[in-house]
């Protein structure tokens, strides 16, 4: 139970609407009053979340017609007559500059998702690609370092950003906070002809590589095997998204079983194709994510309770060790999934570990800690 903090708030106006239901989620398990402050596009990818207790929750949605910074003044005036505890959900990028001027005057709590923003970044001056991500980097930095000082906590999602936290000499308190719940009753396919490998995320050439992702299976089905499919669930984003739909097209038109989204993926289906995985797989630039930044694939694979393959050298959470595997460079991927075509009880004994791993996360096993730590402020 949590003792003083009865009225709670969470803040995102960026894009993280996961995490906005696992807050959610724990806040209306401890007994609380969530008001809940949003996009409408967030509102709508949260409402099959929330399901039944949807009504729970006071929402307090962006109107058509507000930018960002008449919104958040908005919810500024009502997060300090109504909320006792704030949560934001993502400072990150250009918004920071909105968040630098917005003063709630109550206990905050804010989400470091991508935690080298907050304690890796300096100043820099070469190299970059254009002005405009000259002045972004720095300006977002020098704002950043005057924001941190003013939150009451911090939400980390693995030991990974909680130690990288600690190393840059956070002083105040850290909570380690899974960014998805495990949804329970997961079922291990029975072996069959096809396993289904999926890759989550936007197609971005900055975060992920896609094109080696799939010059990987094509060179798997081209040798014949028939026995496997991969899901791109993510949307493309600038040219190279495009050029990477134009590889799938190319695929899709040679037979394999390949499929892919050229437009925005409804919550609905997109839970739908990553509850139907065998298997995920985070084609990741593991210099984006150097810091312990969590990636969607495993939120996913903590969600759902499967195992995920990722690239040597990004692990950052041991907790799913036994249901995870690595590939140490692209060309040599094609060894692994054939590896696990071939031997079934490869995935079967990872599947079993992913539930095992995910079971310490789901709502009842959180929301002791969660509530723990809100009494501890």
């Amino acid at each position: 139970m949590i003792e003083k903090a009865k009225k709670i708030g969470i803040i995102e106006i960026y894009s993280h609407h996961v995490f906005v239901h696992t807050l959610g989620a724990l806040a209306l398990e401890s007994g609380l009053d969530v008001t809940i402050f949003v996009t409408r596009p967030i509102y709508e990818e949260l409402k099959p979340l929330f399901g039944e207790r949807l009504d729970e929750i006071t929402w307090i949605i962006k109107g058509e017609k507000e930018n960002d910074w008449q919104y958040l003044k908005r919810v500024q005036t009502i997060v300090r007559k109504n909320i006792d505890l704030l949560f934001i959900n993502t400072v990150q990028g250009k918004r920071i500059i909105l968040f630098y001027f917005f003063q709630p005057l109550k206990k905050t709590i804010v989400a470091a998702g991508r935690i080298s923003e907050w304690f890796g970044n300096r100043y820099r001056l070469l190299p970059f690609s254009s002005v405009r991500r000259f002045l972004h980097h720095n300006y977002t930095h020098f704002l950043m370092q005057r924001c941190i000082p003013r939150y009451d906590a911090i939400i980390v999602h693995t030991p990974q950003a909680r130690d990288f936290a600690m190393t840059n000499h956070y002083p105040k308190k850290i909570m380690l906070l899974p960014y998805s719940l495990y949804k329970g009753e997961t079922k291990i396919s029975k072996p069959g002809a096809k396993i289904k490998f999926l890759a989550t995320g936007s197609i971005n050439e900055t975060s992920r590589d896609h094109m080696g992702l799939l010059e990987a299976f094509e060179r798997v089905w081209a040798a014949g095997r028939k026995d496997v499919s991969l899901t791109v669930l993510g949307m493309p984003q600038s040219k190279h998204g495009q050029t990477v739909v134009a590889y799938m097209e190319s695929l899709e038109r040679r037979g394999f079983d390949i499929q892919f989204f050229r437009e925005f993926i409804p919550e609905e289906i997109y839970l739908q194709q990553a509850e139907s995985a065998d298997i995920y797989i985070a084609p990741l630039n593991i210099e984006y994510y150097s810091c312990g930044e969590l990636t969607s694939g495993m939120v996913e694979a903590i969600r759902q309770g499967k195992p995920c393959i990722y690239p040597e050298g990004h692990f950052p959470d041991p907790r799913f060790e036994s249901s995870s595997l690595f590939y140490d460079k692209m060309e040599n991927l094609p060894e692994l999934i054939v590896k696990i075509l071939d031997d079934k009880e490869i995935l079967r004994q990872l599947s079993l570990n992913a539930i095992a791993n995910a079971e310490p996360h789901s709502l009842k096993s959180t929301t002791a800690y969660f509530q723990e730590q809100l009494n501890s402020l």
